[in-house]
């Protein structure tokens, strides 16, 4: 059976998931207050979406973060794109937040993308 679950993710940076959503070719639906899953609809607070995908990751509001809740059933598709247990948006977030706090602190960050998949970050201070 189908059901919501909660993404191990602390979000603190809507900013940045925004960037790790449009790397990762989703889209972030701001003020979206449904998600799509398997048993129809549930509440959230913004929403994100994949062309590839039927079901929705919801984003919702938890104390001063974020939470980000998903059904990720095989058929609605999230999990084929953002991995399983979402690591690859959990990976891509991570990789965000490094660049947006370097360059708060003046540095250059570029980034290298591996064949092997590996991500790889060069900060210049």
């Amino acid at each position: 059976m189908s059901h919501i679950s909660k993404i191990s993710l602390e979000i603190k940076n809507l900013q940045v998931l925004k960037k790790a959503c449009a790397k990762l070719g989703a889209v972030f639906h701001e003020g979206q207050t449904e998600q799509i899953y398997y048993m129809g609809k549930q509440k959230c607070d913004h929403a994100i979406s994949h062309v590839d995908a039927k079901y929705e990751i919801g984003i919702v509001k938890s104390g001063k973060n974020w939470e980000l809740q998903w059904d990720s059933y095989f058929a609605g598709g999230l999990e084929s794109i953002f991995g399983k247990d979402a690591g690859l948006l959990k990976q891509r977030y991570a990789v965000e937040q490094t660049k947006f706090t370097a360059m708060l602190k003046g540095m250059a960050v570029s980034e290298k993308l591996k064949e092997n998949g590996e991500i790889v970050l060069v900060v210049n201070l």
